[in-house]
């Protein structure tokens, strides 16, 4: 009941820019965190919209396009316009390593603008190990001054609030985790069909989502009746797993179904018999949370920073590492069919209490607040 009051005494009389480069399909969950986001804003009558360079066709978003050719840092200079038009709004910069994050947080530095930098994960120390020297310096030269003035810094975990400190020590970091619309879920009324077992991973190609060890841990599984079934749009990176599938010979027993539609993927899930995200560096991962809405249980790693009492509801945490994985996969496949359901109704249950929007959103709510009255 107090979660409900408070959702109702937060007003936002300032507009709400959300920008980020990319709001195409092709950028995964970060599609669905500030859709869902301005979503619900605007449903709670907050004046809320978003600005990107790339997006669908039928999207209901401000779109520059690119005015230079893809991969050289997505500039459009008629978004530098309309953000300098805007400077009356709070800015939520999406993302870290593009034009957009970066015109848009050197324009609110120079006039004034009440902002948000959200970096989605994209500065935990895994990718970091990953990066090269030339992002190091693109972010210490050029755009570290301008995010270090960042009225909010957001972090969706307690564990990336622990590392964002470590290149802000000085800045106020804000934990609200990604959450989800289970009531948008259940609209879609996805009923279990009883096919074929599988286990599922649906996410980006990529080798951060920890893809390779999820096949390892998969070929040494004793169950000849479970497949693999891969979810995500189709790269360059499958050439990889292909050879790895191949010198494991379980060509038979894996199968990728590239990009899928929003009801494939919660059939999916659906009748999965357990989801799995190994990933070596995530936050939160939305995958997680839709296949437990949808009462399938999730194996998934510590690095996520998923609260840990996901463990005791329902869902399995691990260390991205081809023994645990392999420990979690034959305890899976061993479950009863009671003992998988009851897993899957317990996790949606937890995410419910603690991911859910219809809890969450009025978290945003008084985090805007706060930016708003911190313009001079």
């Amino acid at each position: 009941m107090k979660k409900d009051t408070l959702q109702h005494t937060h007003t936002i009389d300032t507009p709400v820019i959300h920008i980020t480069e990319d709001f195409s399909k092709m950028s995964g969950g970060l599609r669905t965190v500030i859709s869902d986001l301005n979503g619900h804003l605007r449903q709670h009558s907050v004046e809320s919209s978003i600005v990107t360079t790339l997006s669908e066709k039928d999207d209901n978003v401000i779109l520059y396009p690119r005015d230079w050719p893809k991969g050289l840092w997505d500039h459009a200079g008629e978004l530098e316009s309309y953000l300098k038009k805007h400077t009356d709004a709070i800015f939520h910069i999406h993302g870290i390593w593009m034009y957009p994050q970066y015109i848009a947080s050197k324009i609110a530095q120079q006039e004034n603008v009440p902002s948000v930098l959200s970096p989605h994960g994209m500065l935990q120390p895994w990718l970091w190990e990953q990066g090269t020297l030339k992002k190091r310096i693109y972010f210490e030269i050029l755009v570290k001054k301008y995010f270090q003035q960042s009225t909010v810094i957001h972090a969706i975990t307690p564990n990336e609030k622990e590392n964002l400190f470590q290149e802000f020590p000085h800045q106020n970091i804000e934990v609200i985790p990604n959450s989800i619309s289970y009531k948008e879920i259940e609209s879609y009324n996805i009923q279990k069909e009883e096919k074929e077992k599988y286990i599922l991973f649906l996410g980006r190609l990529h080798k951060v989502k920890g893809i390779d060890l999820l096949i390892k841990a998969f070929a040494q599984l004793n169950a000849k009746e479970m497949k693999l079934k891969i979810a995500g749009p189709i790269n360059e990176y499958k050439e990889t797993l292909d050879g790895l599938i191949k010198a494991l010979g379980v060509e038979a027993k894996v199968e990728f179904l590239g990009l899928v539609s929003k009801r494939e993927k919660y059939q999916l899930y659906k009748n999965a018999w357990v989801f799995v995200l190994p990933s070596y560096s995530e936050v939160i991962g939305m995958v997680n949370l839709e296949a437990g809405i949808l009462e399938t249980p999730v194996i998934t790693t510590h690095q996520t920073g998923i609260y840990p009492e996901w463990q005791e509801n329902g869902g399995m945490l691990i260390d991205p590492n081809i023994e645990a994985l392999k420990k979690s996969l034959q305890e899976a496949v061993s479950w009863s069919e009671s003992e998988r359901n009851e897993r899957g109704r317990k996790l949606k249950a937890f995410i419910i209490e603690h991911y859910s929007w219809e809890n969450n959103v009025y978290k945003w709510k008084e985090l805007y607040e706060g930016v708003a009255s911190c313009r001079h």
